[in-house]
């Protein structure tokens, strides 16, 4: 089913607010529980996410969808007429991971479409895991039905996998965990045979590793599985192992030669500026994938202020993709207030073209210039951007650099759909306004809640 991920509504309607996890729009919902009903399912079963892999929605909508009582059976009716044809899709997703987190509230009607969705949908181990986690999960409400489900769910998984090529296939998958297959095991034959084979393939597929410890960096960057192991030649520095960085970025080849300028990127270190550069014209420019293009750009994001600054200046208005996202990293740790104007225009004009990743950069560099805030292109951001990664960065600049952000914005982002987003309303929504504090303890305390959430909720809570 298409989405309507690239046409959202405009960010100021009902359906705008909600289909961008704003918490103005879970505010609005609960005042008028009717009219959301319909927006929310159109929201559930037309993901709206820009990124599906790190924006988060299921535990926003289905808050929303407890809180204005909603009929789940369209989403059911959307489930067995419109989902997936495999399980990396994304057209369904959303309905089962919604489900999902509202059976974690409670809701014994998304507990039972969870159950049945595994015997026929295309996110059948999506739904499963759910249901383990409902029945293993410590520190949930108890879900006094997510065990006697999981346990009636053998008939119609042999159903669903009826003969030993299909259950291995099924399993291929779910490594390393196994779980409730290990369970089923000890009640079914076929599922015990095929779960042997399944382990058994796995561990034949892994290759045993040496330790980055028992070798040298020499060792290491000769290696033809060399880039496994960047985070530990990112923690050899100085002396001789810098030398031999600089050595193998300078005159190096192939994986060991990125390797060493991602590396040296990583530590800082200015010297990884010339090899970079000198490399950069061989590397094709997106959308071609090109992993040395990928070591360049790490390395020259990863230069000091001095001279990172400089060269950050000259590159931020290029063409050039790799210089223009490393002048927008530099500028995100190093921004000073001379950057400010081009900055603002920076964000404002990639807020325009819809390149998302430049305007988080260009929120983190503003956030380090409060002087000369407030920036209405920073407002601009968090009240319309599709992206709530992008918002939750904006939250943290206006709580930086925006006076009257506790009293505003912060406010709504304790109902946001994104994590960090709640966890700076914690940290800054003035106590005083009505509601603030009831809020901040329903967050505080819910089990559901992400643990950074939780913490700065009650930290707020000790405030003055």
């Amino acid at each position: 089913m298409d989405t309507d991920e690239y046409h959202l509504a405009s960010a100021q309607t009902p359906l705008g607010l909600l289909q961008r996890g704003r918490g103005a729009g879970f505010l609005w919902a609960l005042g008028h529980a009717e009219e959301a009903r319909p927006l929310l399912v159109r929201c559930i079963t037309r993901d709206p996410r820009w990124d599906r892999q790190l924006e988060s929605r299921a535990p926003y909508y289905a808050e929303i969808a407890l809180a204005v009582g909603l009929d789940l059976s369209p989403l059911e009716r959307h489930l067995r007429e419109h989902d997936d044809a495999n399980r990396d899709g994304y057209g369904s997703l959303l309905a089962v991971e919604t489900l999902h987190a509202m059976a974690c509230a409670g809701s014994d009607e998304a507990l039972r479409m969870q159950g049945d969705y595994i015997a026929y949908g295309a996110h059948w181990d999506t739904a499963l895991h759910g249901l383990v986690v409902l029945a293993n999960a410590n520190e949930l409400p108890l879900i006094p039905g997510a065990q006697q489900a999981l346990d009636g769910l053998l008939a119609a998984v042999r159903a669903r996998f009826s003969n030993h090529e299909a259950l291995v296939a099924a399993l291929d998958r779910e490594w390393p965990d196994y779980e409730p297959w290990r369970q089923w095991a000890q009640r079914d034959t076929e599922i015990a045979a095929a779960l042997a084979e399944a382990e058994a393939g796995y561990l034949r597929s892994q290759r045993p590793r040496t330790p980055a410890a028992n070798l040298s960096t020499r060792e290491i960057l000769a290696r033809p599985d060399v880039r496994s192991f960047r985070r530990a030649l990112a923690a050899r520095c100085g002396g001789e192992n810098a030398a031999l960085l600089l050595d193998a970025a300078r005159s190096g080849s192939g994986d060991a030669q990125a390797a060493a300028l991602i590396a040296l990127g990583e530590q800082n270190d200015a010297r990884v500026l010339e090899p970079a550069l000198s490399l950069l014209p061989s590397v094709p420019p997106p959308p071609a994938s090109s992993w040395m293009r990928y070591a360049i750009l790490r390395a020259l994001s990863g230069l000091p202020a001095d001279p990172g600054l400089v060269y950050a200046r000259k590159w931020y208005q290029t063409n050039n993709f790799v210089l223009r996202r490393s002048a927008e990293n530099i500028f995100a740790r190093h921004a000073e207030p001379e950057d400010a104007t081009m900055l603002r225009e920076g964000a404002q004009r990639a807020f325009e073209e819809g390149d998302d990743y430049r305007v988080c950069d260009a929120m983190d560099a503003l956030a380090r210039i409060p002087q000369l805030g407030p920036y209405p292109e920073v407002r601009a951001v968090f009240d319309g951007h599709r992206y709530s990664r992008a918002r939750a960065d904006a939250a943290a600049a206006l709580a930086a650099t925006d006076p009257a952000f506790p009293r505003d914005r912060a406010f709504e982002c304790l109902w946001d759909c994104d994590d960090s987003a709640r966890a700076t309303g914690c940290a800054h929504v003035d106590l005083a306004l009505p509601d603030a504090r009831e809020r901040l303890l329903r967050l505080a305390s819910d089990p559901l809640e992400e643990e950074e959430v939780r913490e700065a909720a009650r930290d707020a809570q000790s405030r003055t």
